[in-house]
């Protein structure tokens, strides 16, 4: 935790150390090193010390050594002196109380610069740089950092909700969308008007100002009500939305989400490599464990090919690269991103976090970025605590959804707990389900006291895994390890064998970083798992111990799961590719029904069953599929999903008083339903036969539409049309009129529609010169072969079979078929206009009847004016020149 200083120095006056690096053994602990030549008054008279080892020395022996900061894998700054005389040593400064970031800007300043700091969440102080040794030298201050700008993470929204079965839940849960939650964005502000995010706004006085389109993809991929179109459905589809801005990167106030109700926020942003446990990182942890029930979801980062370059982990690329201190807080959840195929991109950003513990601690869809990974995580965070609060009245603690979260994933990469997934993909089912099947506890311990809760394993048992969270006291900042209670979780059988958790090498090293998770005692993390692969039937006990407890209690949560020996669970199948979840292996056929199992028509009989997915290609229907796998053991038939071709609704035309929409027609479809929108979401304007609907203007308060098709099941609704924004003049698209190479006149009337249309005229100079009746096409086109010369003006004229009358706009052509040049008015009064075939160097003279020139002009454009004032009435000449020669003459009169 945090002590406010006895006073802020805004100046200060004192002289930056100078330090001379006695050889390049110290080359990167030098600007934490008082240098003296005397080695044994270095092992003296200080308070810490620089130490350097010829090999990483072991967790045990840095504990042991009282471990303050790591500087690298060899270099660390600690309290004891290492028994070891053959161990180099010198005096520490109080750097080690400063970022890296904050010394590396202070190296780079003038003597007489200074620079702004913080030591305490909130308060940003200005510092000389002559001044610093005397400032941080002073006990109060535990860390200096400089304030940072965060940025997002993600690229473009590629939304996948069907790989962390999301689609799952929402299909077997329907009635689960999020309503009466709300979730803050931490970030820039979102598009409140955006039709997704219409009218769930929940202001606030720490609102963004700047909106921004990463804001609008996370809100959606969060809450999106999918009126734009199936694609803009979130996962919480009934939640609420508040925006905090993010140029703080501290935690809000808990008054700003108890005032609001609000108990999960989304941190999708970040700033560069930051491994300590900072001001940011401890205020997280003390906000979480004071709240109890409040939930910080953070994406992990986007620079997972960057190298740290400070802390424990310096030098190791692809590793502990996580972007930004906040991160490395333990209370709240970090989430990494997948692919497609749940593998991990390099992208993502990795742990371990500062101290070796378990970062991210999941993983969900992010292949272009981990800020949706981490929006989707939360949107599934929003689902649970309503469930929960259905269940129990109450929204539950943020370490029972972690516990919950952690427990349902599902093992990627690596076998268990691993530094790129943590403990593996988002499974919003299995998540939900653990709430609905009260599989989870809530107790507590005290220091070496034991709590034991037993569980009875049936026959057939795949695996158990069971999950322990809790929320641990913050640490003191800039600490070199954040757990302050040590807790302890084993199971054991009935024949007394013992279980322990994954642990993970936190060595740094990057073989060992790169190893399989092992089992043992875990004295790092606040979140441990229990994996029992293929466990005999019968009772195992739950134990979980107070090993190192400095408060009076320590509070937890568990959350377990059996999965059967043959799981198999058909998904939702995405374009192209079916998909299920299993833990059998070998080889299956694989085939599908379209007449509720009366007949199977078979897509393969190669399937590699583990690989969890098989692409085929969905025949154009629409109606329900059913799937069977059969393996050498046991077939598996799926539930009914829908095939279905999409729909594309149309606007068809757009008048005074009504406007027609149109769709195409679905083979197999029974009926239609067009939906309005209406307030936040779209609702059920009318249910219809046919393939389109007249609307009339004085009975509908909106111009946002789509449609569904219906046959028993009603498929996916097409994207939404706003019916006025669709270039629509009552039935015109558009009409053009072009010159041909060939001196002829091509109209062309692109039509919404030719619904209840009669006839179609065409006009020159508001003349009928030809018409055309109308069919099913939309297009329309007719060939003036015999234009007039000069500027004509064309236009279309409409006649529907009711008697009504529309014109579309005048659209001028220039003609010349004759002559290169006209000109008009003849006669003319004040002006004289010159239409031109093409431009050229080209220069106009106007001659009276006595041979003088009295007006001189270039020519520029194709149909160019040429003032007449001042000239009396007469008869004149213009005369065109180009290239030195005249190339045009006409005699015209001036009224």
């Amino acid at each position: 935790m945090y002590r406010p200083i006895p006073y802020l120095y805004f100046l200060l006056t004192l002289c930056i150390w100078a330090i001379i690096a006695p050889s390049a053994t110290i080359a990167q602990s030098r600007r934490f090193v008082i240098l003296s030549e005397d080695t044994s008054y270095q092992r003296g008279a200080s308070s810490f010390y620089v130490v350097k080892f010829s090999a990483f020395p072991g967790e045990s022996v840095l504990h042991r050594l009282q471990l303050v900061r790591s500087i690298n894998a060899l270099e660390h700054i600690v309290k004891q002196l290492p028994a070891d005389t053959t161990v180099k040593v010198w005096r520490a400064n109080n750097n080690w109380k400063a970022s890296d970031a904050l010394l590396n800007k202070l190296e780079a300043l003038q003597p007489e610069d200074s620079i702004e700091l913080m030591v305490q969440p909130h308060t940003v102080l200005r510092v000389a740089k002559k001044d610093w040794q005397t400032f941080i030298a002073q006990p109060s201050i535990q860390f200096a950092d400089i304030p940072r700008s965060p940025t997002t993470e993600i690229m473009i929204n590629t939304a996948n909700a069907t790989l962390n079965t999301i689609t799952t839940l929402q299909q077997r849960i329907p009635a689960l969308q999020g309503e009466g939650m709300r979730v803050s964005l931490k970030e820039t502000l979102y598009d409140t008007l955006d039709l997704d995010l219409l009218q769930r706004y929940v202001p606030g006085s720490l609102a963004a100002t700047v909106i921004a389109p990463h804001a609008t993809i996370m809100a959606t991929l969060i809450a999106g009500a999918g009126n734009s179109a199936p694609s803009g459905t979130g996962v919480a589809k009934k939640a609420q939305l508040a925006s905090s801005d993010f140029k703080n990167l501290f935690p809000d106030a808990v008054p700003y989400f108890s005032q609001n109700n609000i108990a999960l926020q989304n941190h999708s942003y970040g700033v560069g490599i930051e491994n300590n446990y900072g001001l940011e990182a401890a205020a997280y942890d003390e906000q979480i464990f004071n709240t109890d029930t409040l939930l910080h979801v953070f994406s992990s980062g986007n620079i997972g090919v960057q190298t740290p370059n400070a802390g424990l982990y310096n030098g190791i690329t692809g590793f502990a690269n996580l972007s930004g201190t906040f991160k490395q807080a333990k209370n709240l959840l970090v989430i990494g991103g997948t692919d497609g195929d749940n593998n991990i991109p390099v992208a993502s950003s990795k742990g371990p976090a500062f101290d070796g513990r378990v970062k991210p601690e999941l993983v969900a869809y992010g292949e272009d970025g981990t800020s949706g990974a981490a929006a989707l995580v939360s949107g599934v965070g929003l689902l649970l605590q309503e469930q929960y609060k259905l269940a129990f009245q109450h929204i539950p603690p943020a370490s029972l959804l972690k516990a919950i979260l952690i427990n349902s994933a599902d093992d990627i990469d690596h076998p268990g707990v691993d530094h790129s997934s943590g403990f593996g993909a988002l499974n919003a089912w299995q998540a939900v389900n653990t709430i609905t099947q009260q599989r989870f506890a809530a107790a507590h311990v005290t220091n070496g006291s034991v709590y034991t809760q037993t569980l009875n394993v049936p026959e057939a048992a795949y695996a158990l895994k069971v999950t322990m969270c809790y929320t641990d006291p913050p640490a003191t900042v800039n600490s070199a390890r954040a757990l302050i209670n040590d807790l302890d979780l084993w199971v054991t059988d009935a024949a007394g064998n013992r279980y322990e958790p994954w642990i993970l090498s936190t060595a740094p090293h990057l073989d060992s970083l790169r190893k399989n998770a092992r089992t043992g005692r875990d004295s790092l993390n606040n979140v441990e798992q229990v994996y029992v692969a293929l466990p005999a039937a019968g009772t195992y006990t739950i134990h979980v111990k107070g090993y190192n407890i400095t408060t009076a209690i320590q509070k937890f949560h568990l959350a377990w799961q059996l999965t059967p020996l043959l799981s198999f669970d058909w998904e939702p199948p995405i374009a192209e590719r079916l998909q299920w979840k299993t833990n059998i292996t070998g080889k299956g056929n694989i085939s599908y029904s379209l007449n509720n199992g009366v007949s199977w028509q078979p897509l393969t009989t190669d399937a590699t069953v583990e690989s969890g997915r098989f692409s085929w290609a969905a025949p154009n229907i629409f109606g329900n599929v059913l799937f069977k796998m059969e393996t050498a053991s046991q077939t598996f038939i799926s539930d009914p999903f829908l095939l279905a071709p999409s729909l594309t609704l149309h606007a068809g035309f757009d008048c005074t008083d009504s406007a027609l929409i149109y769709w195409n027609k679905i083979p197999g479809a029974a009926t239609y339903r067009v939906y309005a929108l209406n307030g936040p979401y779209m609702t059920l304007y009318r249910e219809t036969r046919d393939t389109l609907m007249v609307l009339s203007k004085a009975a509908i308060s909106t111009h946002h539409f789509a449609v569904s098709a219906v046959n028993g099941t009603e498929g996916p609704r097409s994207t939404a049309i706003d019916y006025t924004n669709q270039a629509l003049q009552c039935y015109i698209l558009s009409f053009t009129a072009d010159l041909t190479d060939d001196k002829r006149v091509q109209l062309q009337l692109q039509l919404g529609s030719t619904y209840k249309l009669k006839s179609i005229s065409w006009e020159r100079e508001q003349e009928r010169i030809a018409g055309n009746t109308t069919n099913n096409s939309t297009t329309y086109t007719y060939i003036d072969a015999s234009p007039i010369q000069g500027i004509v003006y064309y236009r279309a004229k409409l006649e529907t079979t009711d008697g009504k009358v529309m014109y579309s706009d005048v659209v001028p052509v220039q003609v010349l078929t004759n002559d290169r040049y006209l000109l008009f008015p003849n006669p003319a009064t004040n002006v004289l206009n010159v239409l031109s075939r093409d431009l050229g160097q080209r220069t106009l003279h106007i001659i009276d009847g006595n041979g003088r020139v009295v007006k001189q002009t270039l020519l520029v454009n194709l149909l160019q004016d040429i003032p007449l004032h001042g000239l009396p009435a007469g008869n004149y000449w213009c005369v065109i020149y180009g290239s030195g020669r005249k190339v045009f003459s006409a005699k015209f009169i001036k009224l």
